[in-house]
């Protein structure tokens, strides 16, 4: 019997004209979104790879590394075509010196029409497009039926209320995922033939992932659509208060809640931060002001920046050393203001996850590497690097010094490079399962919710 009253709810609903205004949003807006998207990918590559040459090639020109530091170029991941996630860039230079921070060197001018329409990656098509169809989807699979009279004459045939809610959530669902995967595949079609873009293990393993992700987003709001359904006896109630919660789920829940967050953990002032650095910076210069003078009472046959070199080599040396500290002063200032952000961010994800599209959200930027952990991940990787160039810029000139070489153009081959590797695939797995469980449980919850209120539904 289940079979059967699955297959009459699968049949209404493609035979029906929203099935087919489904297929035709579903093609038009991922067609279109994969041509914008995989254009900007192929360009900001071709960028990327440019910058990394011209980088190098400035560098060997100059043969300066002291002020001028290395820039690094962040590698682009195909997955942004997919999900574009925080950071709306796609080319993301830094300069690295052993004096100062890194510096995001700005990306050149482009037409600012396109900030103001943003292309549709797969958050929002699936958050925002595919969650309205679910609800239209749904929003009459009880209610609509009482209305038209069908469900009074099904439930005369003694068929069991639990199979009958079940069909009609099995047939719908499976109606709604058509168009998803029809278009999604068209999508990847386009993606594919077009040059340029190459998906490797990683990508595909972490895409389907985001597509099984985005289907369990879709379960759980269809599963509300059906709640609410059931809960009310006019459609036009039905999709009155689906709108209302799509409005609340979509718009105010993920946007109220860091400003919550913000009022509940508030943070220091970044200026206090900067001050910080600053005072410790400049008792880290008089301590290196006094390691000179050390120097200089222990060794006065030393003249200072003599011809002989030997006080360039000591101070490069001293020099190295306070840079260090710097770096670890400033770490450890960097870190107690990350500890007190990460204690807003946990707070406001929380407050967030009250809507099932914030944990879509954060799965689905995860999953495509362009979330929270990963911007964190490469920022985190500066640092190190930092140090790595400051003990080699240093002992660098430390040896030039020695060998009265100032003068001559420096050999940087030997420089230290950045390597940078995105997280694998399992650990953003396992970083997302907890979002991943919570949109299971509220798909079970609004479909228990659903089956007892049609236990008590009024049929008549």
């Amino acid at each position: 019997m289940l079979a059967h009253l699955i297959r009459k709810e699968l049949l209404e609903q493609l035979l029906s004209l929203r099935f087919a205004m489904a297929c035709i949003i579903c093609l038009v807006i991922t067609l279109s979104s994969a041509v914008v998207l995989t254009r900007d990918y192929k360009e900001a590559l071709a960028d990327y790879r440019t910058n990394v040459v011209m980088h190098d090639n400035e560098l060997e020109e100059s043969g300066d590394i002291w002020d001028d530091g290395v820039v690094i170029d962040k590698p682009l991941s195909p997955m942004r075509i997919f999900v574009r996630g925080i950071d709306p860039r796609l080319v993301v230079s830094a300069r690295i010196t052993h004096e100062q921070q890194p510096i995001f060197e700005a990306e050149h001018e482009v037409n600012p029409v396109s900030f103001l329409f943003p292309p549709v990656d797969m958050l929002f098509f699936i958050g925002v497009v595919m969650s309205l169809l679910a609800l239209a989807f749904g929003y009459d699979a009880v209610s609509g039926e009482k209305e038209s009279g069908t469900l009074k004459l099904l439930m005369s045939y003694s068929a069991p209320r639990d199979l009958v809610l079940l069909a009609k959530w099995a047939g719908g669902y499976l109606a709604l995922t058509a168009p998803f995967l029809l278009a999604l595949t068209a999508a990847l079609v386009v993606v594919m033939v077009m040059p340029g873009v190459e998906l490797g293990e990683q990508d595909w393993t972490a895409l389907v992932l985001l597509v099984a992700v985005g289907l369990l987003y879709l379960a759980a709001v269809y599963g509300m659509g059906i709640l609410v359904s059931a809960r009310t006896h006019l459609t036009s109630t039905s999709i009155t208060v689906l709108l209302m919660v799509w409005v609340l789920m979509i718009l105010v829940v993920p946007n109220v809640a860091p400003y919550l967050a913000a009022e509940a953990v508030p943070l220091r002032n970044f200026v206090e931060v900067e001050e910080e650095k600053a005072a410790s910076d400049e008792a880290a210069g008089e301590a290196f002001g006094q390691e000179l003078d050390e120097f200089q009472e222990k060794n006065p046959e030393v003249e200072r920046w003599g011809d002989d070199g030997r006080w360039g080599a000591m101070w490069n040396l001293r020099w190295q050393k306070r840079v260090l500290q710097r770096i670890d002063d400033e770490g450890r200032i960097e870190g107690r203001y990350a500890n007190e952000l990460a204690a807003q961010v946990s707070l406001a994800r929380n407050l967030s996850r009250l809507s099932p599209f914030s944990s879509f959200a954060y799965a689905a930027t995860e999953l495509a590497g362009a979330g929270l952990t990963e911007d964190r991940r490469f920022r985190e990787s500066l640092p190190e690097y930092r140090r790595r160039l400051t003990v080699y810029v240093t002992e660098l000139y430390s040896r030039a010094w020695a060998e009265q070489r100032m003068g001559e153009r420096h050999d940087l081959s030997g420089r230290p490079r950045w390597v940078y590797r995105p997280a694998p695939v399992a650990e953003r797995l396992a970083a997302v399962l907890p979002d991943v469980m919570l949109l299971a449980a509220w798909t079970v919850l609004f479909f228990m919710a659903a089956y007892l209120s049609f236990l008590r539904y009024d049929i008549k």
